[in-house]
């Protein structure tokens, strides 16, 4: 009886500086001076009380990172790629507006990203919109 190789599998969300990056969201370019002296989106945090913004971003990649699933099919066929996914953050904790900003090149993955970002709750509110890499690899044969 022939077996398929297995592999071990992630899928993940960037580091906390990617999705930084990728949302030019991190506290310390907030305060950085003005956007045209830093070439750098306006973000601006509304927020004057509870956690940081950069905990807030980690919570909410956290919280993603839990809700995404690689997908069986892909994981068979060896699949594997980026993807960048952007949404708000609605006032109850919510995404909205969730759209697919770059293809991994795979509908599978593409549409396994959007699931976990469009199905997420409990999210801390950071007003403005957020893109963030989500990244699917195969890591290793396993036994």
């Amino acid at each position: 009886m022939s077996r398929r190789p297995l592999f071990h599998w992630a899928a993940g969300i960037g580091l906390v500086a990617a999705l930084g990056t990728a949302a030019s969201l991190r506290a310390d370019e907030l305060a950085a001076g003005p956007p045209h002296e830093r070439g750098a989106r306006v973000i601006v945090d509304a927020i004057a009380h509870g956690p940081s913004l950069d905990a807030r971003l980690e919570e909410i990649r956290r919280r993603i990172q839990r809700n995404l699933s690689y997908p069986p099919l892909a994981r068979w066929h060896e699949d594997a790629g980026a993807t960048v996914v952007e949404f708000e953050v609605t006032d109850d904790g919510r995404t909205r507006d969730v759209r697919l900003a770059q293809s991994s090149g795979t509908p599978l993955l593409d549409s396994a990203a959007e699931r976990a970002v469009k199905t997420v709750t409990g999210l801390p509110v950071v007003h403005g919109r957020l893109s963030i890499p989500i990244r699917f690899e195969l890591t290793g044969r396993g036994d």
